[in-house]
């Protein structure tokens, strides 16, 4: 073999090298892809099913109708890391329970007012409206009358609308609360009354200084 021929040789081995190590770097690249490709649906699986094992097991504690109401992406924002990707066992649902609840508990309590007593409220504020057309009863001389959202905290009235949501509330159930409500406009307007007296002799003070 001449030299020309061993530096030919030489050349050729080398590019054949380097189409090799390319094909073997573009298969490293392609499997590196893979596993990521892998690992990342492997992740997201984690996610999803960690993420419906908790809507499951508050579903379950009666919290459907809170999580319907606010969505399961409200739940995620109050902690980033409530649906990571890790399984959920019995130890660690105990440990997050709590939290949940009592995230939870202010929702249940703004959609009973949303849902449930406030359309009662609006009940009540169209039967104070009749009520206050119909004519004054036999004895009665009472110049200023409560308003509804003073009516709803009197105790006959605040039993109806805090009843249990399952109780069917129409006009007809505040027909006792309604006949029982002049004996309660004068302890109500005592009350006012002495409101403003003491707000009168506050304002009396300060301009006496």
């Amino acid at each position: 073999m001449t030299l020309c021929e061993y530096v030919g040789l030489l050349i050729h081995l080398g590019r054949a090298n380097n189409v090799f190590i390319l094909q073997h770097a573009e298969q490293c690249r392609h499997w590196s892809k893979s596993v990521a490709s892998s690992r990342k649906h492997e992740l997201d699986d984690l996610r999803s099913n960690r993420k419906d094992a908790i809507v499951t097991r508050l579903t379950e504690a009666g919290y459907k109708s809170e999580l319907d109401y606010m969505g399961i992406s409200w739940l995620q924002q109050q902690d980033k890391s409530l649906f990571r990707a890790k399984t959920l066992d019995n130890k660690e649902w105990d440990r997050i329970r709590p939290d949940l609840v009592a995230r939870l508990d202010p929702v249940r309590v703004r959609l009973l007012e949303d849902k449930i007593y406030g359309q009662r409220r609006k009940i009540l504020m169209t039967e104070c409206t009749k009520y206050l057309q119909q004519p004054p009863l036999p004895g009665a001389a009472f110049d200023v009358m409560p308003n509804a959202a003073d009516v709803a905290e009197f105790a006959p009235f605040r039993d109806i609308i805090m009843s249990p949501e399952s109780t069917s509330i129409t006009a007809s159930s505040f027909i006792s609360a309604f006949q029982q409500l002049p004996d309660f406009v004068p302890s109500w307007r005592a009350k006012i009354d002495h409101e403003f007296m003491d707000q009168f002799e506050a304002n009396h003070d300060d301009h006496g200084k």
